[in-house]
């Protein structure tokens, strides 16, 4: 397996990453790829590889054509050749976040800024009590519009909705979080929720989910 790590990208931006890559059998060969999706790219320089030779894997990345922000992870499949039964998982990661840089002072006076709580309490949670849920609020005490762009964990155990994901000046949006306490096995639940958006001042905030699980 091998990694492509394209770090930080601006939406809007192409960013390349190489990886070297040998031919050691004893033919010729054409790599292939499978479950690339729609924003990345590969070319392979040559696109036969001699048997013993080096060849180069130039990986694109277009943002604009990427739906999701913050921390993307996506696996695709090298295959060495047509012929073979060989498969080579590869996982690209990026972070794409907003570019702010080109804001006037005038846009930064008129843009959203987003209030969320540091953390929501659940309290005492019964261990395969089925599902149980929490609600916070999300306000913009801007002037533009704050757009959501993501809210995310990687707790298995959460699911996370928001109920409009554009609000206005002065209003709020409510987040539902619903714990499946079958998949929360820790004595303590403390995860974290991560939210994105269009706030120049506070584009990624944390919000901790936290609760004590009794059994």
């Amino acid at each position: 397996s091998a990694i492509v790590p394209f770090g930080k990208v601006m939406k809007g931006k192409i960013k390349t990453c190489f990886l070297d890559a040998y031919n050691i059998s004893s033919d010729s060969v054409t790599p292939q790829w499978e479950n690339l999706p729609e924003y990345i790219s590969v070319m392979t320089a040559p696109k036969t590889i001699p048997a013993g030779e080096q060849a180069t894997l130039t990986f694109y990345i277009n943002t604009l054509k990427c739906p999701t922000w913050g921390m993307v992870e996506d696996s695709v499949t090298l295959i060495p050749d047509t012929k073979s039964e060989y498969r080579i998982p590869v996982t690209a990661t990026t972070i794409i976040s907003e570019d702010f840089s080109k804001l006037t002072p005038g846009q930064l006076m008129k843009a959203p800024a987003i209030a969320a709580p540091d953390r929501v309490n659940c309290g005492t949670i019964q261990h395969n009590s089925g599902i149980i849920s929490q609600e916070f609020k999300i306000e913009n005490f801007g002037k533009d519009d704050l757009l959501i762009r993501r809210i995310s964990t990687f707790d298995p155990g959460i699911e996370i909705s928001i109920n409009k994901e554009k609000i206005k000046k002065g209003k709020t949006a409510t987040v539902t979080i619903k714990i499946d306490t079958a998949k929360i096995s820790d004595i303590v639940l403390n995860s974290r929720l991560t939210i994105i958006s269009n706030d120049p001042e506070r584009p990624e905030i944390i919000v901790r989910i936290v609760g004590e699980i009794t059994k």
